[in-house]
């Protein structure tokens, strides 16, 4: 079964490489289609974003939120197409196109160096896949793909996690280190000594164990504080990074300080920082969130 498995990830990844392989503006016209099929034909968990909208925004109008909504499956259905387009792109070629810019560069490299290891934290926002980049799109010293190290939750099904490690091995140039949640805390402890940016994408629905609550969006949400515990533990400086949707095809990465000194905060304060500068970002742009996902779990009867 293992190798079957294998066999249809590397299928499977072989058709979407050859899908790459056209113009950005096919995949654009492919994206409109898709995003015609999950809007208007099968209604792709549509109940579930109006139910986080109609939560998370409670003045929203009817029209507003039907606007908002096609709005999202437009942005979601551009970010499927973007990462298949860009499969066996380098880095260089996303920023060559202006598919993603950043800024506080400056800040990102006075803490690198100053700290040597950095904890990252970002929301699904964006083409939040685009963080791969990162060596690229920022100009620090010495810090380049060996120095990027990033924690995912593996995915339940097992070709589908083939084909996305795979595609974000290839972005970091084979280079890179991508570990399960499981197992980021011994690498982190094993590789102290080394410089490394860690990135933790942090607005997941906690699986178990959430140490962390606050109000968000007007809703009371659990929080995956592994970033922040390692930070607090090891004493890492931790940024907050933002991927702001500009436009089609073009993504902009802002870098926030959120703690130089980590553990002189109180358990859950810089997750709560996290949490209202997302918030604020939500609701700068509403649609540039991952509105799909089951965010609230823990209300009952929500969903």
């Amino acid at each position: 079964m293992r190798v079957l498995r294998k066999i249809l990830g590397w299928v499977l990844y072989a058709f979407m490489y050859l899908l790459s392989l056209l113009p950005l503006r096919v995949h654009y016209l492919f994206s409109d289609f898709i995003c015609w099929l999950l809007y208007s034909v099968f209604g792709y968990r549509r109940k579930v974003v109006d139910t986080n909208l109609r939560h998370a925004v409670k003045d929203i109008s009817e029209e507003e939120l039907n606007k908002v909504t096609k709005e999202y499956y437009r942005y979601i259905s551009d970010v499927i197409c973007e990462n298949i387009w860009s499969i066996g792109k380098s880095s260089e070629t996303l920023i060559r196109k202006g598919l993603i810019t950043a800024d506080s560069a400056e800040e990102l490299a006075r803490v690198y160096q100053t700290y040597g290891n950095i904890v990252m934290l970002m929301p699904h926002a964006g083409n939040w896949e685009f963080i791969t980049a990162l060596p690229r799109v920022v100009s620090v010293p010495d810090f380049d793909y060996e120095n990027l190290a990033a924690a995912y939750q593996p995915l339940s099904s097992k070709v589908s996690d083939f084909i996305f490690k795979k595609m974000r091995f290839d972005r970091m140039e084979g280079r890179g280190h991508l570990l399960s949640s499981e197992k980021i805390l011994r690498f982190v402890l094993e590789h102290k000594n080394d410089k490394r940016v860690y990135i933790f994408i942090s607005d997941q629905h906690p699986y178990k164990n959430a140490a962390v609550e606050t109000l968000f969006l007007g809703l009371p949400t659990l929080w995956v504080n592994g970033g922040e515990a390692i930070a607090r533990k090891l004493k890492l400086p931790v940024v907050y990074t933002y991927i702001a949707r500009v436009s089609r095809g073009k993504y902009h990465m802002r870098i926030t300080l959120l703690s130089e000194h980590p553990e002189q905060t109180a358990p859950g304060e810089i997750m709560t920082r996290f949490s209202e500068l997302l918030e604020k970002d939500i609701r700068s742009n509403l649609h540039n969130w991952l509105w799909s996902h089951k965010r609230w779990k823990n209300i009952e009867n929500l969903y």
